[in-house]
This record gives C-alpha cells, sequence and structure tokens, in this order.
C-alpha cells in the first residue's frame, strides 16, 4: 500500500522539487484541492503536496470522481480512499454518469463530467490541481494541431487558469514523466492502472502508443520542444488578448455584445477576426468557427447592406444600423403578443426574455421613472408588444405609435417585440429602456420608481 507521508525523505527529482517551489511561494490559497484518480501521476502529486503540508498556507483535500465505467471503479474509489487515510488528507468521492451520448466523443464527454463535477465543488479562492506533466502537454498539442487549432488551441494548456469560482492548478505541468515514475519508485507509491487507457480508438490513447513511440525513436526528447512551442503559443494568444482589449475600446458600443461597425472596418481582417474571438468568448458563447467567422466578416462587417444575420449552434452575429450585435440565439418561440404578467409590484417580475426590477427615486430619477402614487395599490402588469399600442409622451402633443417609438430608439428589428411594457390599471405607463407615457411621468422632486431589465438571450 502507499507510503506514509512521515519518514526520511528521499531526494526530490529536480523538476519534482521545481514544482513544489513553484507552488509553495507563488500559490497563495485557503483551500488546495487535489483531483485524486488513483493512477500514479495523480497519486504523486498528492504524496508530494501531502508531504508539504507543514510548510503550506492551505488546507489540502483530494477529490476523486467515480466515472462508473469499469467494473473495476468502486474498487479504485475504496484505494483512493485508503491511499488519503494513510496521508492525513481528506477526499470526496464523487460518483458521475459519463456514459457519453450518441454522436459524442467519449473521451470529450467522460472529461466535460469531470470538469464540471470538480468546478461544482470550488468555492470562491479555492485552488484545484491536476497531475499534468510534460509528455500530456506535448500529447495535447500535437492533437489540437491535428484537428488544425490556431494559435489559442495550441498553447495547450496552461499552468494556471479560472475555473468557475476557483483556480485550476497544474504544478507539474513542466515536469517529464520520467521524474514522477522516480518519484513514486523512490516512495513506493502504489496506484491503480486503468485498462482503457491502451484502447486504441481514443485518440489520445492512439498517439500515446502508437505515433510518439515511432517519433522519439528520431527525436527522443520531443516533450521538451513541444512544450515551449506550446508556451510560446500561450505568449503569443497573451498579446492577441492584449490587442483584443484595446481593440474593443474603440469598437464598442455601450451595450455589451455590441460593436460599432465604422470602426470595426478600421481593423485589418486579421485583427477584426481576432477581436470578434475574444468578444464571443468574453460574452461566455461558442466561438465561431473558420467559415462563420469568414462569412460573418464578408457578409455582415465588409459588405454594404441594411441587415443580415449569420449563426451557428449557440451563438448568432446580427447587423443592423451601423452595430454589430453577438448574442445567443432568440428562442424559436415568440414573445410578441405573450399573455400578460401580473406583478407584485414593486417587487422583482420574471418574464420569458429577463428580469424586471425597480428603485426607489426622486423625480425622473437615473432613468425612466413612473409615479409611485400613480402605482400604489394599482393592478400592474408586464406584457411584450401585441401591435396597434400607441402612448402620449411628456411634453407632445397627441400619441405615438409604439412602433414608431421602437425604431426610432435604435431598437433592432428582432428585439422590438421583445422589449417589455409596463401596464399600470390597464394602461401603457413604460415602455422599458425607451419612454414613459405622460400621464405617468414623475416631476422633479415626486417620489418615483425606476424600473431596470435585465436582459437573457434565448
Amino acid at each position: 500500500m502507499a507510503s506514509s507521508a512521515e519518514g526520511p525523505a528521499p531526494p526530490l527529482p529536480r523538476p519534482i522539487a521545481q514544482a513544489r517551489s513553484w507552488l509553495l511561494r507563488t500559490l497563495s490559497c485557503r483551500r488546495l484541492r487535489v483531483a485524486y484518480s488513483g493512477g500514479m501521476d495523480s497519486h504523486v502529486l498528492l504524496h508530494l503536496l501531502a508531504r508539504a503540508a507543514p510548510e503550506a498556507p492551505w488546507e489540502l483535500d483530494a477529490i476523486h470522481v467515480n466515472h462508473n465505467l469499469a467494473p473495476q471503479s468502486r474498487a479504485w474509489a475504496d484505494h483512493c480512499r485508503e491511499v488519503c487515510g494513510s496521508l492525513g488528507v481528506g477526499i470526496r468521492i464523487l460518483d458521475i454518469d459519463a456514459v457519453a451520448p450518441r454522436g459524442a466523443s467519449p473521451e470529450s464527454w467522460a472529461r466535460s463530467q469531470r470538469y464540471q463535477a470538480l468546478e461544482a465543488l470550488l468555492e470562491a479562492g479555492d485552488v484545484l490541481a491536476t497531475a499534468h506533466h510534460r509528455e500530456d502537454q506535448a500529447e495535447t498539442f500535437l492533437l489540437r494541431l491535428l484537428r488544425g487549432a490556431g494559435v489559442k488551441g495550441l498553447a495547450a494548456m496552461a499552468p494556471l487558469r479560472p475555473l468557475g469560482p476557483g483556480r485550476h492548478a497544474r504544478p507539474l505541468l513542466d515536469c517529464p514523466q520520467g521524474a514522477l515514475s522516480a518519484y513514486a519508485q523512490a516512495y513506493q507509491l502504489e496506484w491503480t492502472q486503468d485498462p482503457s487507457n491502451a484502447e486504441r480508438r481514443f485518440d489520445r490513447n492512439f498517439l500515446r502508443h502508437e505515433v510518439l513511440p515511432v517519433l522519439r525513436r528520431r527525436w527522443p526528447g520531443l516533450a521538451r520542444p513541444v512544450a515551449r512551442s506550446a508556451r510560446l503559443h500561450a505568449e503569443a494568444q497573451d498579446l492577441l488578448d492584449e490587442l483584443a482589449r484595446v481593440d474593443a475600446a474603440s469598437c464598442a458600443a455601450p451595450e455589451a455584445g455590441v460593436l460599432l461597425l465604422d470602426r470595426l472596418r478600421q481593423l485589418s481582417a486579421p485583427r477584426r477576426k481576432n477581436l470578434l474571438r475574444r468578444e464571443f468568448e468574453v460574452l461566455g458563447l461558442p466561438l465561431p468557427g473558420e467559415k462563420q467567422l469568414a462569412r460573418l466578416n464578408d457578409d455582415l462587417v465588409e459588405r454594404p447592406g441594411p441587415g443580415g444575420c449569420v449563426n451557428w449552434r449557440g451563438a448568432e452575429a446580427r447587423r443592423h444600423g451601423g452595430k454589430l450585435y453577438l448574442a445567443a440565439p432568440l428562442a424559436a418561440a415568440a414573445v410578441e403578443g405573450a399573455a400578460a404578467q401580473p406583478w407584485d409590484f414593486p417587487g422583482p417580475c420574471k418574464l420569458q426574455d429577463g428580469e424586471l426590477r425597480v428603485a426607489p427615486a426622486q423625480g425622473p430619477g437615473p432613468g425612466l421613472a413612473l409615479k409611485q402614487a400613480l402605482c400604489r395599490g394599482a393592478a400592474v402588469e408586464a406584457r411584450y408588444r401585441a401591435g396597434g399600442e400607441a402612448l402620449r409622451l411628456p411634453g407632445r402633443e397627441g400619441r405615438r405609435k409604439l412602433k414608431d417609438l421602437l425604431r426610432e430608439a435604435g431598437i433592432p428589428p428582432w428585439r422590438r417585440g421583445r422589449v417589455p411594457l409596463v401596464y399600470v390599471n390597464g394602461q401603457l405607463a413604460l415602455v422599458v429602456g425607451v419612454c414613459v407615457a405622460a400621464d405617468f411621468a414623475a416631476a422633479p422632486g415626486e417620489p418615483s420608481w425606476v424600473v431596470s431589465w435585465t436582459r437573457v438571450e434565448r
């Protein structure tokens, strides 16, 4: 069974010693959580950190994800629990169903499910440590190269990255696997062996067992230069991100996810595409592929015209009024003409596309505001446009059609039916973010309610 964290310590392989020093010197967190599979690599990392615990500023524990894909999975979980007990480290066993749905890659699906489970356990300030090493980095680089990845993909794995409310650290990323093996032998560690790691039907295993041995016969130390290339790509990506932030400052409209086309057209095509990728990433939306990005650039940015749309799974770009709108696709079901939503005013009101909230103010306030006196005890409803709505604006004669007001306000056509309307006792009182009806507009110094709208694109 695994050796204890007590007893005389064999000398550490230099790369392992450097990784330990980096962790103790630079990684500040309240809790360090080791993703512990039971295999050699993660056992080495857990053992190393357990021995460093007296000097460390963090609380250490382990997380084992049981994918329930192998008959031995329960035995592996028991082994992990026993090892952690011998090291005096707490452990959490997570059971997940990692069976990939039809058409999905078993490798990618299991990895995504594993990280979702791990991320769900992290709290603010936590760090998750995984045992990826130099050979893992080389495999990731080569796999992404074969899939046609760009600079960002070829940066491969980062030593430290955000993960949910915490961070993900890979302290052994610059350590050759031989150093981990030497450590495991020196401490007489015992670990589990997953038979699926030998299955050539998985891309990574095929690369590891069939391709890399051939390459190493010609270039024995190939993992080092490949890992160096990944680091250089990471530096290049940092520069591209920095450039995108500069361009976003000059091209972005006040509203998130909206770019000014005249400014965007002043950029070179590669620089423009770099900014667009960055904007979708900031919005948390799927990035466009090369074909979609080329269409977006050619059809919506460079080619003149009144409008247009380019979409792909999970995201879309639309052009209107000199602006480019980046967002998640609109829901197939239209909200225009939907049934009125009774509003327990002044509490929040949830609608299909977002949520309405109110805040007390004096007079017009920082935005469009309703007279408190007219809302007190009234029947308040939220609706979407049904057609034919009109209202009188403060200081104006006659009534204006809602469709004209929405157009004049610059609301894109595909969003006009999704602008919330506030009705008080059956009268249209407020078009959220656009205008307030004259009878309901608060005078200077008069108690009022300012209505705000948080939209959720669907």
